[in-house]
């Protein structure tokens, strides 16, 4: 499904839905665990919403394993990042309000494997991070933890 990221855009539509969502960052031997996503081709951490029935730590060992192939275990947390002036909009009309908790993880077992939500899954150097194709958010997520090894964000009231 395609999707159109606005940030602190006026001409943004109205938000519609909120749904809670988790992202994992997952270091072994100086790389990071990414995708590359295919709803707009951009790098980002693996991770996903929170579905009926699981807590969102569940949620995101289950959405890191399913776009990666890689298991994982929550050991921290990164952030939280709420900002209500980036919005996501999909083709079917929903607007969503950013809602997403990133969760430091530990690797665990697996081979990266690519799936239809991620068609590159890639463990890239911690140095080059960075200068991946990636939207503004997740360059805030992903400079938050690499720069903050052991500080949580809280996003300002």
């Amino acid at each position: 499904m395609p999707r159109i990221d606005w940030h602190d855009d006026p001409s943004a539509p109205p938000v519609n839905s909120l749904v809670p969502a988790a992202a994992a960052f997952v270091e072994r031997d100086g790389e990071i665990l990414l995708i590359q996503r295919s709803d707009n081709g951009k790098w980002s951490m693996p991770g996903g919403t929170m579905e009926f029935g699981e807590s969102l730590t569940t949620c995101v060992v289950r959405e890191t394993l399913e776009e990666t192939g890689i298991h994982i275990e929550c050991t921290g947390l990164v952030g939280v990042f709420t900002d209500p002036l980036h919005r996501v909009e999909y083709d079917n009309g929903e607007v969503r309000q950013q809602f997403a908790i990133v969760y430091r993880a530990t690797y665990l077992a697996g081979e990266p494997t690519r799936s239809p939500e991620s068609p590159r899954v890639e463990w890239v150097r911690r140095a080059n991070v960075l200068d991946l194709d990636m939207d503004p958010s997740q360059r805030v997520r992903l400079a938050w933890a690499l720069q903050h090894p052991g500080d949580v964000r809280i996003d300002p009231p």
